[in-house]
């Protein structure tokens, strides 16, 4: 027969229930909004944010037979290629008579910048599977680590630019300062759209083949190798759409010191870059809850 000690009983047992209710608890909700933006988080998984970098930058080139060569080699034969295909077929100008090759690869590297983090970016997730389907961390960590790899290519293939000025006699101004300016705006608008891209392609893989179609035609469009006054006028409005070509006068403005030739398509790419980074970020959040169970 069992013995009963104390309040071991069916009145004791049932006010040792109601006291635990009591007792603090914690109470998990899928995040919404901009509440879901946690910048403590991401600062405290800073040394995850380093090892994605550097695992990125050292795995690119590892099985190449020209290695970190490809750095400087990529934008010099885009330039080759624009400069043969504008200036050589075309026979367009750039304006005031400016060497042709300084003007297309000063436009290449500028668009490298924009190109490059759209590229990984928008891969970041798939391509970190694995990991994004079994540990949990901040996954604004991969899409922001492949900014470092960026940031090293334009970096390298930049050294170009001095060689150029000497050869072409440029000599750039106080513009020149300006510079960072650029390269974070372009950063920025890159960023925005990897970021949608990366969120949806989770769901749909055919957004792969949709971006790699639309950034191999995008540089034709986007007076990376033309200057915007030999735009018909008949699409020249349209062609102006594009937010991307503001940024790229800009950034040619400061390296080589050609003036641009409007400031509301140059208000308008600033405030488009902007914009899209703020979309990115919302969109890649909102959609982070899934990533794990449909990657």
């Amino acid at each position: 027969m069992p013995i009963w000690h104390g309040n071991c009983t069916t009145e004791g047992y049932m006010n040792k229930i109601s006291n635990t209710s009591q007792l603090p608890h914690l109470t998990i909700k899928p995040s919404s909004g901009w509440s879901a933006i946690n910048i403590k988080e991401l600062i405290q998984y800073r040394d995850l944010l380093l090892v994605f970098a550097s695992r990125d930058v050292k795995l690119r080139y590892r099985q190449t037979m020209l290695g970190p060569i490809w750095i400087i080699l990529q934008p010099l034969l885009g330039a080759g290629v624009l400069s043969f295909i504008f200036g050589g077929i075309a026979k367009l100008k750039a304006p005031g008579n400016f060497p042709f090759f300084l003007y297309v690869f000063s436009g290449q590297l500028a668009w490298s910048i924009f190109s490059g983090t759209v590229s990984k970016v928008s891969m970041s997730l798939v391509g970190n599977s694995h990991l994004v389907a079994k540990v949990y961390f901040p996954r604004l960590i991969l899409p922001f680590s492949t900014v470092f790899g960026v940031l090293i290519d334009f970096a390298a293939a930049g050294l170009i630019l001095p060689i150029l000025w000497v050869i072409y006699h440029v000599t750039p101004g106080w513009p020149i300062l300006l510079t960072p300016v650029w390269i974070i705006l372009l950063g920025l608008m890159g960023m925005g759209i990897g970021l949608c891209a990366s969120a949806v392609m989770v769901l749909y893989r055919d957004v792969t083949a949709v971006l790699n179609v639309v950034m191999g035609f995008l540089p034709y469009i986007s007076a990376v190798g033309f200057d915007i006054k030999d735009i018909p006028h008949s699409v020249k409005g349209l062609v102006l759409a594009n937010p991307i070509i503001g940024l790229l006068e800009g950034f040619r403005w400061s390296v080589v010191g050609l003036p641009i030739s409007g400031s509301s398509h140059l208000v308008y790419s600033v405030c488009f870059s902007l914009g899209m980074f703020v979309v990115g970020i919302f969109a890649f959040k909102r959609m982070e809850r899934i990533f794990a169970d449909v990657i």
